[in-house]
């Protein structure tokens, strides 16, 4: 439910905001020193939290002694910074490398075993100095560019690996484009790799191309194989490979099904992109920059891609597919009256400028919802997303006045000035708005979010850039010398070190399309809400019936709320058993083998048959459709135990049966 609007005047400009939370605090990060262009870029290019809610920032300065939170850096050339807060904003840690040539940062990412890793590329053989790692190392002179770095969550060097061979060549194209790391440690490195053995020996690249290498949470060498993807160069002979196209791309991994996702612009200047034989294509036009999102399988052939009009501007920004609990796939970015993407058109009827939008696919690639911002005076974007306890979060900028699509207010967001923070909360399973937010801030210029996280407890976490000053909740924040500086500001709710509630159910059948729920989730509560998965209204009731309308198989939603935060459990439930328990099916399902381990084959399916996979305890772990007679799915990712396979044909038949993945 939406509070009444309010406005606050706060110095000359003020925050305005609705919802049930609020800025906690801010903090201010960057060097004194000073530049124009990219020198003046200092923002904050990725964030992450880890399991006991401290946040971690990577951020760029300009070339000059780093200040973060009022602790100086390491000398005048620092260029990357990597800091710590815990939840309730006391600081924690910080890192900062850099040296006499570029050091730039590509990725942060954070395990659930308490690691950090930091991947980028560097300059280190310049005779005015060599590149540092903060106190912990100097490269020395050497010609390896690409660096990945992990530390323990309190700061402590773990380890440091530089993966090209020694004989690189200086000018070697290869370069890092992204990382995540799973819960268990395993991190996923996105490259475009030259030809040459690569870390030590461990592995080696006979073409050029986009690869992901896989390191466990030791640094040893899991695997490295090559995404179905290639791009040629332009007309720039320093492009020659294309790589120029894919800088800008960003990509995740579910870490259930071991699917890829990968999200970006292309830009036909720089040559052309191609996703297994489907390319990506442009009219050549000024502006004519299409946006894709593409799916991989767990061994990077290439699955599926959506492509926005290739006639019209849109751009991905910043934004890494992210992907919920149950395998749907958030992307966001800006875009322009008219262009279609996912098979949603986006439309703004209120001005010319371009703006925010968040939309959302299942496995297979099929809309789900799409949200958009609608802003009349000025251009306003969308930089990065995250989700968390149901809601995705959008961090960007607006300028004059926004509304948001499914908004009744006339005017949430207005200020008068060329960029404002912006950041967006959405309902997970249908994209309408919960809330739409910026900071307070002075005599602002250009501001601007960069990146955003979110916790286990619901909070976000904004990073960005900004130009004078900041009032994010009760602190003030101010820029200290050069163009502009970075922070990182909390919005949510005050509590930390709690623990999220757990959401769960049980449920029997009453017969007739009758079912009855009973909640056992945490207790106490604050509040307790179901959603039936039939469009009908939210029940309140803790341990509610319901009848459906008509027969089938629905998923149901508990969310449970607490001091320490919400959560929301879903699971398929038939009206005529518990779960998804239909085993006794009259036309039960072939497939072999079973128990199986690599690849699960299905007898006789129907073309453009929807294949759902779920786990014991009901959450769906794998969908796609039938491409032949007899489909073969690669369930190699998914971990040992019980699952259950059901078949959805058009014309509504289902097919249900159960196998063990050893």
């Amino acid at each position: 439910m939406k509070k009444a609007f309010i406005i606050y005047l706060f110095v000359c400009l003020g925050l305005i905001s609705y919802g049930q939370t609020s800025w906690q605090w801010g903090k201010r990060g960057g060097s004194g020193g000073g530049g124009s262009g990219t020198l003046a870029d200092e923002r904050v290019i990725d964030m992450a939290t880890d399991r006991n809610g401290n946040v971690y920032a990577l951020a760029v300065n300009n070339p000059g002694l780093a200040n973060v939170d009022g602790h100086p850096g390491r000398t005048v050339r620092d260029r990357l910074t990597i800091a710590s807060w815990s939840c309730n904003g006391s600081f924690r840690w910080m890192k900062n490398y850099g040296g006499a040539s570029i050091t730039m940062g590509r990725a942060l990412a954070v395990d659930s075993l308490d690691g950090v890793y930091v991947t980028g590329q560097t300059i280190s053989n310049n005779s005015l100095g060599y590149t540092y790692l903060d106190a912990d190392t100097n490269l020395g002179n050497t010609d390896k560019r690409l660096f990945i770095v992990k530390y323990d969550t309190s700061g402590n060097l773990k380890w440091l690996k530089m993966p090209q061979p020694d004989t690189v060549a200086f000018t070697s194209l290869s370069r890092p484009l992204d990382m995540v790391a799973a819960p268990n440690g395993d991190l996923y490195w996105y490259c475009f790799l030259t030809p040459g053995n690569y870390d030590a020996n461990a592995f080696t690249v006979n073409t050029p191309g986009y690869y992901i290498t896989r390191f466990s949470a030791t640094g040893a060498h899991q695997g490295t194989f090559k995404l179905d993807m290639v791009t040629t160069g332009g007309g720039n002979s320093a492009n020659l490979d294309g790589i120029t196209i894919a800088e800008n791309s960003h990509f995740s991994r579910d870490h259930v099904n071991g699917r890829f996702y990968l999200t970006g612009q292309f830009d036909p200047t720089y040559g052309t992109l191609a996703f297994g034989s489907t390319a990506i294509s442009s009219t050549g036009t000024v502006g004519a920059l299409p946006i894709y999102l593409t799916a991989f399988n767990s061994s990077g052939n290439f699955l599926w891609t959506k492509q926005s009009a290739n006639n019209l501007y849109a751009n991905t920004r910043n934004c890494r597919p992210v992907i919920d609990p149950q395998g749907n796939i958030y992307v966001g970015g800006d875009i322009y009256s008219g262009n279609t993407f996912a098979g949603h058109t986006f439309t703004n009827s209120l001005s010319v400028h371009s703006f925010p939008f968040i939309l959302s696919v299942d496995m297979s690639g099929t809309k789900r919802w799409a949200s958009s911002g609608l802003p009349r005076d000025g251009a306003a974007a969308g930089y990065n997303i995250a989700y968390t306890q149901n809601t995705v979060g959008m961090a960007g900028y607006y300028g004059g006045l926004l509304k948001w699509d499914n908004d009744s207010i006339v005017a949430p967001l207005s200020m008068s000035g060329t960029a404002y923070i912006l950041l967006t909360r959405h309902d997970a399973n249908t994209g309408l708005l919960i809330g739409m937010d910026s900071i307070a801030s002075q005599a602002t210029l250009n501001n601007v979010a960069t990146s955003i996280t979110g916790d286990k407890s619901g909070n976000f976490f904004v990073g960005g850039s900004f130009d004078y000053r900041l009032f994010p909740g009760k602190d003030t924040i101010a820029s200290v010398g050069g163009t502009y500086d970075w922070f990182v500001a909390k919005f949510g709710s005050q509590q930390c070190n709690c623990s999220l509630p757990l959401a769960n159910f049980t449920n029997v059948s009453g017969g007739s399309n009758l079912i009855h729920f009973t909640y056992t989730g945490t207790m106490p509560y604050i509040s307790v809400s179901w959603n039936f998965g039939d469009g009908t209204p939210v029940s309140t009731i803790l341990n509610p019936s319901h009848t459906y309308s008509t027969p089938g198989t629905y998923s149901v939603c508990v969310t449970v709320t607490t001091a320490c935060g919400t959560n929301t459990y879903c699971k398929p439930v038939t009206t005529s058993t518990v779960g998804i328990n239909a085993i006794n099916a009259p036309n039960p399902l072939r497939i072999y083998p079973n128990p199986v381990t690599d690849h699960l084959t299905i007898d006789f399916t129907a073309p453009d048959t929807k294949i759902e996979i779920y786990n014991a305890t009901g959450i769906c772990v794998y969908q796609t459709r039938s491409q032949s007679k007899n489909e073969q799915l690669d369930v190699s990712s998914l971990s040992a135990g019980l699952y259950f396979i059901r078949l959805s044909k058009l014309h509504g038949e289902q097919q249900v049966a159960q196998f063990i993945k050893q």
